[in-house]
């Protein structure tokens, strides 16, 4: 048995204020990436067949033992999002933090060339193997890697950004299909400061235990020119496919009316 559980989970994508969420509730057993590279690559192993079911809930176990978290603020739990409602009490609560589709994936691909940019350095294989895998669970030609070295190249770029907006779309409906109503919080990128006392009343810790120092604390590239070449590529991925695009902006209007 866990001694100790998760009052609240994160279900959100990378780049939707993971890193405040979980630094300002660190005083209070906030978590942020709990033994990331670990547990997603476990996670990977279970969404490939490579591990079990049983497998997988015995590994979450003991990252929960070792980590000992209130608040996990992780960006991969909403791969599993089914999985650890029927694995964890009716109690648990889960947050879902929403970003307009266009601003998350200018964001997410920044933060990938950045990643890119970093693995030139390294001379670890096994770091070049697993984050071509996790980025293919995104779009099929996603490898951080890859993308440093092209990420000018239009029509390298624009298939991956439609691919991303598919992404977008499954992983948030995912989580709503996953968790009951009663379990799940919904709340805007924008909104997620302002939210934050009520988050932390509905999990009942007290709010001036909190970190207000920590919020946003992860503001992403600082490299202006690349953000602008890749904005551009999202104008012309969104001109190429507008169903797919409309589509993502709808979703994300009706779930942000949802923040608390």
């Amino acid at each position: 048995m866990i001694q100790k559980l998760p009052r609240l989970i994160n279900l959100s994508l990378p780049k939707t204020g993971s890193t405040t969420i979980g630094h300002v509730f660190a005083p209070a057993g906030g978590v942020h990436e709990g033994l990331h590279d670990l547990t997603v690559g476990f996670i990977l192993d279970y969404l490939d067949g490579l591990i079990s079911h049983k497998q997988l809930l015995t590994l979450l176990t003991r990252r929960q033992r070792k980590i000992r978290a209130t608040v996990d603020s992780s960006t991969f739990l909403h791969l599993i999002a089914s999985e650890l409602c029927d694995f964890l009490p009716e109690t648990t609560l889960y947050l879902q933090v929403i970003r307009n589709p266009t601003a998350w994936i200018e964001s997410y691909l920044n933060m990938l060339i950045e990643v890119g940019e970093r693995l030139m350095l390294s001379s670890s294989a096994a770091d070049l193997v697993w984050t071509s895998r996790y980025g293919r669970h995104h779009s099929a030609k996603l490898e951080p890697l890859t993308l440093y070295h092209k990420y000018h190249d239009k029509d390298f770029v624009i298939p991956i950004v439609t691919d991303l907006l598919l992404f977008w779309q499954r992983s948030v409906s995912v989580v709503q299909q996953a968790i009951p109503d009663s379990q799940l919080l919904y709340c805007s990128l924008e909104k997620l400061g302002a939210s934050l006392p009520a988050i932390a009343e509905l999990i009942d810790i007290p709010y001036g235990r909190l970190n207000h120092d920590a919020l946003a604390s992860n503001v992403g590239s600082r490299k202006p020119g690349v953000r602008d070449v890749i904005s551009s590529h999202i104008s012309c991925a969104i001109h190429s496919s507008p169903i797919v695009y409309a589509n993502s902006i709808e979703l994300y209007g009706q779930l942000a009316e949802k923040s608390i």
